[in-house]
């Protein structure tokens, strides 16, 4: 079985929490993409890439993507556009 752990539980920042979870021996890492620094409007296509290959290179691989928009869901119809695009990116 494979282990794995939320970078911002570190509270360290993504590269602080990426060290910390290789140096606490996690194979893999939950990432919070909706805030911060890996949020689809400030990290693009090579962005992604070039955190792919870090991540890789200290043995971890993108367990999941934590993608907690808050608020209300899908349950209001005039904001699903929005929600359903930055879903997907």
């Amino acid at each position: 079985m494979k282990i794995g752990v939320m970078v911002e539980s570190f509270r360290a920042g993504l590269d602080g929490g990426l060290k910390a979870a290789m140096e606490v021996g996690a194979q893999g890492v939950q990432i919070f993409a909706t805030t911060g620094e890996v949020q689809p409007a400030k990290l693009d296509a090579g962005g992604r890439r070039e955190l792919k290959s870090r991540m890789t290179g200290m043995g971890l691989e993108l367990a999941a993507i934590c993608a907690d928009f808050g608020g209300h869901g899908f349950q209001k119809a005039e904001d699903n556009a929005k929600r359903v695009d930055n879903s997907k990116r």
